[in-house]
């Protein structure tokens, strides 16, 4: 499951709690290479070419990152901008480094 984000330091708002998806499905005990994550929902604020998508594997004892982040522009090609309150759709494809599907880490997604 996923969380809303805390609200920044430079807005009094939390931002919009995202629909997740991440294939393939965790299975225990298998290593993979590669995450399809696919971030959905409606945004309060237009998304433009000065958005990114973050994904980010966080240990959730230490809650230190297990490896750098994957930084993306969310919003490219012709469907840029993408208007608040429109539906926004993004599938961000993620290397991992070694990491056992069954483990203490958690995937925060910040946009």
């Amino acid at each position: 499951s996923f969380l809303q984000c805390n609200a920044s330091q430079s807005s009094k708002t939390p931002p919009v709690l995202l629909d997740v998806v991440i294939n393939p499905q965790p299975q225990e005990e298998e290593i993979i290479s590669t995450l399809d994550i696919t971030i959905s929902g409606k945004f309060t604020e237009d998304v433009t070419k000065k958005t990114f998508t973050v994904v980010a594997f966080v240990n959730e004892a230490t809650q230190q990152l297990a490896f750098p982040p994957t930084i993306l522009d969310a919003c490219t090609g012709s469907e840029c901008p993408v208007k608040a309150g429109k539906n926004f759709n993004q599938t961000v494809k993620v290397e991992l480094e070694k990491l056992e599907k069954r483990s203490d880490y958690l995937i925060p997604t910040r946009m």
